[in-house]
């Protein structure tokens, strides 16, 4: 064991990803305190390991890749380091922050059921292992409204719980973005989710990228292209973000110029929570910044539902929307485009489920004449 224990404490050195040394540094922490090291041997790896995670995680608590599931996973690892350095009687009083600052994100990106919201390939870690995680950390943070380096904004009233992705797409080890949802958000009522994303980071190389693109998740598409495009060197910038009280509810905003390059158009997206949460209403405008391109077509507002949600279109564009297990139900109005439903793909822990989509269809081809285009839309919540 002591041999393995060198070979490690020489080891890890040689590991280029982030990631992975930390997560080396764990295992040597829990054999080191297990082999009886005194705090001054524990504190010394302290030293070691906190820059590390000054450069893996945001000051706001996010790890840099902006994903979930990777976030939750080194959490695990600094509550077991935290226990090892705990057991030698070393100071880890800057680890226990960095703890209870990664907490604070994971509440935040809970919807009512314990599960994490869908952004940047999220959807692997079961609830259960959520709950374990917050419990193990002994996180007392209050669920945070917006983390700003790491780029994300929760408002929420009664109910309601709305998550939304407004920080910049991260370029990921292997040449790929993590995901290309910029501005889309989640929507859940209680235990139910309402609005989602499609689904999470998979091994097969053609799956991963459509659940990656910009279709996959509930915000904008213009001619069915991703709002980045890492082999153009495009990748969208977030600006504008502001998140607080409005007049009888909350209000979330934010701007991306993700299809500025390549059509010289901005994309501003508005939420709008009233208080108790049964009516979340949105504005999204693309404006032209006169800036040279392709001339646009087609624009796509996208609402991927839950598999548990059925939608229902009525002739005169509005949606009738059931969440399987509620009496109560909710409808969805749209003005700017031409509403309708169709097909989509949901996946969770593995497992793909057929869901459904409500997308609002803008003809902006004009736009250049126009100078900018809005939809309006709102989400209501009836009683049936």
């Amino acid at each position: 064991v002591e041999m393995q224990l060198r070979c490690l404490a020489i080891d890890w050195r040689r590991m280029r990803n982030l990631d992975d040394q930390i997560g080396a540094l764990r295992g040597l922490a829990l054999a080191e305190a297990v082999m009886g090291a005194d705090a001054a041997r524990l504190g010394a790896l302290l030293d070691i390991l906190m820059p590390k995670l000054t450069a893996a995680i945001h000051p706001d608590g996010g790890h840099v890749s902006r994903m979930p599931d990777r976030h939750i996973l080194m959490l695990r690892q600094l509550v077991e380091i935290r226990m090892a350095t705990s057991l030698a009687g070393a100071d880890g009083a800057a680890l226990a922050d960095m703890i209870e600052r990664m907490g604070g994100l994971v509440r935040m990106w809970r919807h009512g059921d314990g599960r994490i919201a869908h952004f940047n390939g999220a959807g692997k870690v079961p609830s259960e292992i959520v709950e374990e995680t917050l419990s193990r950390s002994g996180t007392r943070s209050k669920t945070i409204q917006q983390a700003p380096y790491s780029g994300f904004i929760r408002i929420g009233s009664g109910r309601t719980v709305v998550i939304m992705d407004a920080g910049e797409p991260v370029n990921a080890a292997g040449g790929t973005i993590t995901g290309l949802g910029t501005l889309g958000f989640e929507m859940s009522v209680g235990q139910a989710q309402l609005i989602v994303n499609s689904g999470q980071m998979m091994t097969d190389p053609t799956l991963r990228r459509v659940m990656c693109s910009t279709a996959a998740h509930s915000t904008v598409g213009l001619d069915n292209q991703n709002s980045s495009r890492l082999q153009d060197g495009r990748l969208a910038s977030v600006s504008g973000v502001e998140v607080g009280e409005a007049q009888a509810g909350l209000l979330a905003v934010a701007t991306h110029d993700g299809f500025e390059t390549s059509h010289g158009i901005l994309h501003h997206r508005k939420l709008y929570l009233r208080t108790g949460g049964a009516n979340l209403r949105g504005s999204d405008t693309l404006e032209y910044t006169g800036a040279p391109g392709e001339i646009p077509n087609l624009a796509y507002v996208r609402f991927h539902l839950h598999p548990r949600v059925t939608a229902a279109p009525l002739p005169n564009g509005t949606v009738l929307m059931k969440i399987r297990g509620s009496r109560v139900g909710w409808t969805f109005k749209a003005s700017g485009g031409n509403v309708e439903v169709e097909n989509s793909v949901y996946f969770e822990d593995g497992l793909r489920q057929a869901s459904q989509q409500i997308v609002v269809k803008v003809m902006v081809s004009e736009i250049r004449t126009t100078g900018s285009h809005e939809v309006k839309w709102a989400f209501t919540r009836s009683n049936q």
